[in-house]
């Protein structure tokens, strides 16, 4: 008996460190990881030899006794397949839609969104859809990130039993906070190209993020710079970029969290037109640091953002410029500032941590 669970183990399945350098199921992952092996359950864990590559993996201090590295087969195939593991019992959570197989223990999986369904084609779709129902299908207890996810999963799959799912929400680390701490010197030195005021856009630059509308209504803000995060190289974006905000726009390809929280407080507003997400971690992670958020009013982006963001009914460029002109007035950025910071304060992640261990107990001794 640990911490008043009776079982033999949990099992965790690592493969998402093996396919996102960084991300916000890292994020997500780690965060659990790290509490469970503070509370100091008994855990075993499935994983490659390459997650050193995912900076949050490089976090956490396991004990190599208490990992199986699975290299045999190669990773494009591995990630797809079932795991064989040596714990028959207890219960067993997968990072990223994986099913362990000769397995007579209690199998948990975390459902993020429905990107693939909603917005790829082909073959990708296909098989990333079918390891995803598959994986729904032969689970005990599925996790959901946001009542919107869940909406979603039974849209999709509507006589998936509700008894099954848990929606248990994100939550937004310590490291963003009005306070800065261990800035480092190169990083304030590179920054200085970045003219003030300055708007934020983080993440993916894929259709459904409407990127482009960003972009556009750079057009009308002569005043204003972009500072633009992660999402890989700017290669399509280029020509768009330079037509709209020639030298008034700036690209990190990966920024650690102080820096960013640096980059948030300072800023004039994040801008998040997406139109899809699971969740929507920037928002919080925004708002937690002192920086307003732009953001469109649909999918889980409400139930994050409450009414401590401005969002758009309608998701473009002449809202976003609208947005932003109204951030000028001192009286309604500072309102939108502490709205912010309180309503950051409501996601947790030690509740989300709490909040699935119970969810752990509940399908263990149901």
């Amino acid at each position: 008996m640990l911490n008043g669970f009776y079982m033999d183990v949990i099992t965790l399945d690592n493969i998402i460190y093996s396919l996102q350098r960084a991300g916000g199921i890292s994020v997500y992952w780690t965060e659990l990881l790290s509490r469970m092996i503070r509370d100091d359950y008994n855990l075993y864990f499935h994983e490659n030899t390459n997650v050193g590559n995912n900076i949050f993996r490089k976090k956490l201090s396991i004990p190599s006794d208490n990992i199986t590295h699975n290299n045999i087969i190669p990773l494009f195939i591995q990630r797809y397949l079932p795991l064989i593991t040596q714990v028959k019992f207890g219960i067993f959570h997968s990072s990223y839609y994986r099913i362990p197989i000769f397995y007579k223990g209690k199998t948990i999986i975390t459902v993020f969104d429905f990107t693939y369904e909603k917005y790829r084609k082909g073959l990708p779709r296909f098989i990333h859809s079918m390891q995803k129902y598959n994986a729904l299908k032969y689970a005990d207890g599925v996790i959901c990130i946001s009542d919107s996810t869940k909406k979603d999963l039974l849209e999709i799959m509507p006589s998936f039993p509700e008894n099954k799912l848990s929606v248990i929400h994100l939550g937004v680390s310590s490291d963003f906070s009005c306070n800065f701490q261990n800035i480092p010197i190169q990083f304030l030195n590179s920054i200085q190209i970045i003219k003030k005021p300055y708007l934020v856009f983080v993440g993916d630059r894929k259709g459904y993020k409407k990127f482009d509308i960003v972009v556009q209504a750079m057009l009308y803000l002569k005043n204003y710079h972009l500072v633009i995060i992660g999402g890989g190289d700017l290669d399509v974006e280029l020509q768009h970029l330079n037509s709209c905000c020639k030298n008034r726009f700036t690209h990190f390809k990966k920024l650690s969290n102080n820096e960013l929280n640096y980059i948030y407080h300072f800023a004039h507003a994040l801008i998040y037109p997406s139109i899809y997400e699971g969740f929507g971690l920037p928002i919080l992670e925004a708002m937690a640091s002192g920086c307003p958020v732009i953001a469109s009013n649909i999918s889980s982006i409400p139930e994050v953002a409450g009414n401590a963001g401005m969002l758009m009914n309608e998701t473009n460029s002449k809202n976003i410029v609208s947005s932003i002109l109204n951030l000028e007035n001192e009286h309604v950025r500072s309102k939108q500032i502490k709205l912010g910071l309180e309503n950051a304060k409501k996601f947790d992640w030690e509740d989300t941590y709490k909040k699935t261990i119970s969810f752990y107990k509940f399908i263990y001794h149901n």
